[in-house]
């Protein structure tokens, strides 16, 4: 290969990386340029997308913080109903802005929401996470949303299932040529074939509903040095 071939091959490729850089704000700029998993925009129902959204994430997060306050109200700790009172009033009320910038601010997404949570409930803000740590609102809001998640399923599975006892009872006897490795096989009926799906389903529904006896919650207990921070602030 010449000099002057390989100049032109290095000039190119800095002109193509050039124009690209030129574009990245444009193009980072539209959502289509974006990547999307087809397990948020193309599959699921709304339900399911709701669950596992972002706002049922961190109201999630503030309903435990809202348990985890009247716990320790009930266990003798400095908490008052009023602040109890204004964190309610406040948990769909979230400023997406505030959180974002708290975050880009903590690196810490928890931090980030407890001081967004507390400026929507000033009052409630020094009982925010008191004593617990990042998995009390973490994990088990990721559990919170399997399980629902669960939930739907079950619930879905149960009405393809009854749909489809439905359909095999209807046409239990009607025939029908059976298949095997796409090939003709013995005479069987629609109802038959359907009961063999219907069967799948069926153990599909066991399994979930299996998974969800056996959902645990996790615990509040923080690390020691959260410990120290309740004895501290029920000493105040």
């Amino acid at each position: 290969v010449s000099t002057q071939s390989t100049g032109i091959a290095v000039r190119s490729i800095k002109c193509f990386f050039c124009t690209v850089n030129s574009l990245d704000v444009q193009v980072m700029a539209e959502a289509e340029s974006r990547y999307r998993s087809p397990l948020t925009h193309r599959y699921p129902s709304q339900e399911m997308s709701f669950i596992f959204s972002d706002r049922n994430k961190f109201e999630t997060w503030r309903k435990l913080w809202v348990i985890l306050a009247e716990s320790e109200k009930e266990l003798g700790l400095a908490v008052t109903d009023e602040q109890i009172a204004e964190m309610k009033s406040n948990i769909t009320n979230i400023d997406w802005k505030r959180a974002a910038e708290e975050e880009k601010t903590r690196r810490h997404d928890v931090m980030a929401h407890v001081h967004t949570f507390g400026a929507a409930a000033p009052l409630a803000a020094p009982i925010i996470h008191l004593g617990a740590t990042s998995c009390f609102v973490g994990d088990n809001t990721d559990i919170i949303v399997m399980r629902d998640g669960c939930k739907l399923l079950c619930r879905k599975l149960a009405q393809c299932c009854e749909g489809l006892s439905n359909f095999a009872s209807k046409y239990k006897d009607m025939p029908q040529l059976g298949f095997t490795h796409f090939q003709p096989a013995q005479l069987t009926t629609v109802g038959k074939r359907s009961c063999l799906w219907l069967q799948d389903l069926l153990m599909d529904l066991q399994e979930l509903e299996h998974v969800l006896s056996k959902v645990k919650f996790r615990g509040v207990k923080g690390k020691q040095w959260y410990q120290r921070r309740v004895r501290v602030y029920n000493l105040i």
